[in-house]
């Protein structure tokens, strides 16, 4: 086959594979006014946020709401509440068009980011959508919010990398402010001396943290409303965040059960006793035998502490772009699988591993077969074995071990390569 014609049929690929996200966008729709999903939980909290915020984590009274209490930083709930004043179904669509925006900046950023030139653009998307395609599914599905995630960090590195650190480091912070996770990112910019970045970083996580003063002043008054920010922060650490460190444990929002694949979820399901295997069955674990309860809770803490530990090194020895964002994903990464609840669309986190693969792949031919390893690797594992049918994958770890996989590749090829060999 000639390359006009491989070139073609790639490109019909990736337009086949953003297609069928566009008609799981439209379908949902109804879909997610009908049953109870995290959206659900969203359109709440904006609701309370609108209200001055004072019941933002406190258990729901929204009868649409089955899911659960608001569990994200306060300022996620300010970004989704304008949403909220518009009808239910009209602020629904709008989420889901702001879903497929973002995946499609993500995937445009990281290409920035990791230098991809033109002619190479759409071979890199494909690899990157056919990575985080599951993710993506996923996220659609039930309204999440991963990929505004992605987008903001993709951004922040870019601008970073052209010479735009503050304003790079300002929208890493917004990325933190909407889930915790993105903070871990400011050690890799101080690893690799990009002070101005993390100046930035550190400043705009001052300024978001005063963002929910936007609605609680008009709703409770100056003094109020500053008060209120103060308590609903507090709330978050105390309430949300601080015992999941503590405790290394979540069981009020899925616990360890499959499809998480989180390193400490699978190190329970395999040594834990008496812990549910998984969403379609009542099985109990342990899989393999009972261990220690220290080990069970900290052992997958422990395993993402020296992964990320790994990608601060990685990070302090590369100073080149690639490096630099190979480093940026990896200590994401490790980060997402040493949370206590990492579920499949969580693993949008692959696409800023994958991504610099990717793009050195395709620069070097000799080492684009590791990108399609690493592509089929997370295809096999991650994304195939999140079907409900294939439960028995998902219970025994494969998802998690794709990501891994990738990790390793990622970081074995970053850390081998040199520039002036190459």
């Amino acid at each position: 086959m000639n390359e006009p014609w491989g070139r073609k049929l790639r490109l019909v690929a990736l337009v086949s594979l953003g297609f069928a996200l566009c008609v799981l966008a439209v379908l949902m729709q109804r879909y997610w006014r009908e049953v109870s999903l995290d959206i659900a939980v969203y359109w709440e909290a904006g609701e309370r946020m609108r209200r001055g915020g004072e019941l933002l984590y406190k258990p729901p009274t929204d009868p649409l709401n089955d899911v659960g209490r608001f569990i994200y930083p306060p300022t996620f709930a300010v970004l989704f509440a304008p949403l909220t004043l518009l009808p239910r179904w009209l602020g629904y669509a709008l989420w889901g068009l702001v879903q497929l925006g973002m995946i499609a900046l993500s995937l445009n950023a990281l290409s920035k980011l990791c230098r991809v030139n033109e002619k190479q653009r759409v071979d890199f998307w494909l690899l990157l959508l056919m990575t985080v395609f599951g993710a993506a599914w996923e996220t659609l599905r039930e309204g999440q919010v991963n990929f505004i995630v992605l987008a903001a960090i993709s951004h922040g590195l870019w601008r970073i990398s052209s010479g735009r650190q503050l304003e790079g480091g300002i929208w890493l912070a917004l990325a933190a402010h909407l889930k915790v996770i993105p903070g871990v990112l400011l050690a890799v910019l101080l690893a690799q001396r990009r002070w101005r970045a993390a100046a930035g970083m550190t400043l705009g996580l001052g300024l978001f943290y005063l963002a929910p003063l936007i609605w609680t002043v008009p709703a409770l008054g100056i003094e109020g409303g500053v008060a209120q920010n103060q308590t609903m922060a507090r709330q978050y650490f105390d309430e949300v965040a601080g015992p999941r460190v503590k405790k290394q444990e979540a069981s009020n929002v899925g616990g360890p059960r499959a499809p998480n694949c989180a390193l400490s979820a699978a190190f329970q399901r395999f040594f834990y006793k008496d812990v549910r295997l998984g969403l379609q069955t009542e099985e109990r674990g342990p899989l393999l035998f009972e261990a220690e309860n220290a080990f069970t809770r900290w052992g997958g803490f422990g395993m993402a502490a020296l992964m990320y530990a790994g990608a601060l090194v990685l990070a302090a020895l590369r100073r080149d772009t690639l490096g630099f964002a190979a480093a940026s994903g990896l200590a994401f990464l490790a980060a997402t699988l040493g949370n206590v609840l990492c579920w499949p669309h969580h693993l949008a986190a692959l696409g800023l591993v994958v991504g610099p693969l990717a793009a050195l792949g395709l620069a070097q031919p000799r080492y684009l077969w590791r990108a399609l390893f690493v592509v089929c690797a997370v295809i096999l594992f991650c994304i195939a074995a999140l079907l409900p049918e294939l439960e028995l994958l998902q219970i025994w770890g494969l998802p998690t071990l794709g990501a891994l996989i990738a990790w390793v590749v990622c970081f074995y090829t970053f850390w081998r390569f040199d520039d002036a060999r190459n």
